[in-house]
């Protein structure tokens, strides 16, 4: 429980700022932040208390650096007026990131060659 106290004490006025200054979009940038710094702070301590369990566990920082990403750029489409350009061009690298995030940590070797199968094979049909 001292963690989410801990939490609490930076939560709190990041919340009351951004939801001043942004409304619920800023809630929910503050929301995110909150639970990313939450996942790292428990992964963190789950290092410490089960090192053997942990060096098991992939050690790769590019997945949180990702997500990390992700949540900064959804932030940044929530910031104040952006032109539809950026907009566009900000949300093709996020959902390029996140596709990436997902095929790299979330499918496994198997799934990927089943994925790229199915995905020559619907080439194949459209060039037909």
């Amino acid at each position: 429980t001292w963690l989410y106290l801990g939490e609490l004490a930076f939560y709190v006025p990041l919340a009351w700022g951004l939801m001043v200054r942004f409304g619920a979009q800023g809630a929910a940038a503050a929301w995110c932040t909150r639970v990313t710094a939450d996942a790292l702070l428990l992964r963190w301590i789950a290092g410490r208390l089960l090192p053997e369990e942990t060096a098991r566990a992939p050690s790769r920082p590019w997945p949180t650096v990702t997500a990390l990403a992700l949540v900064l750029g959804g932030a940044l489409l929530t910031a104040g007026p952006i032109d539809g350009t950026a907009v566009l061009v900000v949300g093709m690298v996020l959902s390029g990131a996140l596709g990436l995030l997902a095929w790299l940590v979330a499918l496994n070797a198997r799934e990927r060659a089943t994925f790229l199968r199915a995905a020559s094979a619907v080439v194949r049909w459209r060039t037909v």
